[in-house]
């Protein structure tokens, strides 16, 4: 299914969640398009619905879409690299006993349970 994108146009009362005249990726949602709405990725890069009306369609090159997806699969990357890190660097705290329990003061306190 190929991506869509709007232009915001409207972002009065979600200043923080929505920049005007700013391209979002729009996310199919069938129910929402009933309900004159839009699934639409904002600012905090999760997906929210809003309104139809504080946005305008745009065309974007095949290319263009092409990128944003490739930054999308880059950043979830990213962010499964930095869990397993932290999840190694636990462990193997724990395994040189350095390990503290979330909350005390310690060398190691990642904040996971470890079950001895």
């Amino acid at each position: 299914m190929r991506a869509s994108y709007v232009v915001c146009i409207n972002n009065r009362g979600y200043k923080a969640s929505l920049e005007l005249l700013k391209v979002y990726r729009v996310l199919p949602d069938r129910d929402a398009e009933r309900h004159e709405q839009m699934r639409v990725i904002d600012e905090s890069g999760e997906d929210y619905l809003y309104s139809r009306d504080r946005f305008a369609p745009v065309a974007v090159p095949p290319v263009v879409g092409k990128v944003c997806a490739a930054r999308r699969v880059v950043e979830s990357v990213k962010m499964l690299l930095l869990c397993v890190l932290a999840i190694w660097a636990c462990a193997t705290a724990h395994a040189a006993g350095t390990w503290t329990p979330a909350g005390s003061m310690g060398t190691a306190d990642c904040g996971l349970t470890i079950d001895d």
